[in-house]
């Protein structure tokens, strides 16, 4: 698969309009779901106004302690694994996707269709929740393009996977994050760089980074407070230049976000 990110800039580079879009904005969204310990189970990712579309990007993470990655399935369009999806780091709970029209024919799908799904297997304990995000980095920018091949805005909406020992199909409500990443700056970079996140609660927070193979290179423990934080990542924790993996986890539950250093 091409570098993340390289197709859109060589495919749209002549095009006039690269500001994005207000007009009929795009959906892509998940549901939140109950999953019992040891379930196999699949996320669709779906839209809305998905009209006249002519190719997307983004990245989605999870806990990858809670949700093992076991692949995609049932793909609209003609999207196929091997070409559009990067799962070098989907061990760490990122995938990236990357998706345009060869034929740059606009396409449309109904409201509320499958644009494709993860299948996950449950590894993590009752009682722990997972989000489901939409996001963004260096490598691979949130991009959506319509028949004019103008940079369209779009809309996420994430889902909330909690672990009970309880029918899958059960529903729930009313679960807060405990944890989310508010940025990581500045990425990539060289000396130092800043992971800023936002705790729901007090207590032990572990900032963990790993590297693309999945093994673990760095860890520290902190005692936090409820609110926003941020931790100065040195040179000195990364072994050679390249694009590494950084988690915070606490009170059950984690985000991660890849950096790169150089």
């Amino acid at each position: 698969m091409k570098k993340p990110g390289s197709i859109f800039l060589a495919l749209f580079l002549f095009i006039p309009c690269v500001f994005p879009v207000h007009a009929q904005s795009p959906a892509i969204f998940s549901s939140d779901r109950a999953i019992a310990y040891g379930a196999s189970f699949s996320v669709p990712i779906q839209v809305n106004q998905f009209d006249n579309i002519t190719g997307l990007q983004f990245i989605i993470s999870w806990d990858s302690t809670l949700l093992r990655y076991k692949g995609v399935e049932h793909p609209a369009l003609d999207i196929q694994t091997q070409k559009h999806f990067g799962a070098s780091a989907a061990s760490a709970g990122i995938l990236r996707f990357l998706w345009f029209e060869e034929s740059l024919a606009p396409v449309s799908l109904p409201d509320g269709s499958t644009l494709f799904e993860i299948r996950f297997e449950c590894i993590g304990k009752s009682q722990e929740t997972t989000s489901i995000l939409f996001t963004e980095d260096d490598l691979t920018k949130i991009e959506v393009y319509d028949k004019k091949y103008r940079k369209l805005e779009v809309q996420f909406k994430e889902a909330l996977v909690s672990i009970k020992p309880t029918p899958v199909n059960e529903q729930i409500n009313n679960h807060k994050k405990p944890i989310s990443f508010l940025n990581t700056y500045p990425n990539p970079f060289s000396n130092s760089t800043s992971v800023s996140f936002t705790l729901d609660q007090d207590g032990l927070t572990l900032l963990k980074l790993y590297d693309l193979s999945g093994k673990k290179i760095h860890e520290e423990t902190f005692d936090l407070n409820r609110g926003n934080h941020k931790i100065v990542l040195a040179a000195r924790h990364f072994p050679v230049p390249g694009v590494y993996v950084c988690r915070i986890e606490s009170s059950g539950g984690s985000i991660s976000q890849e950096i790169i250093f150089k």
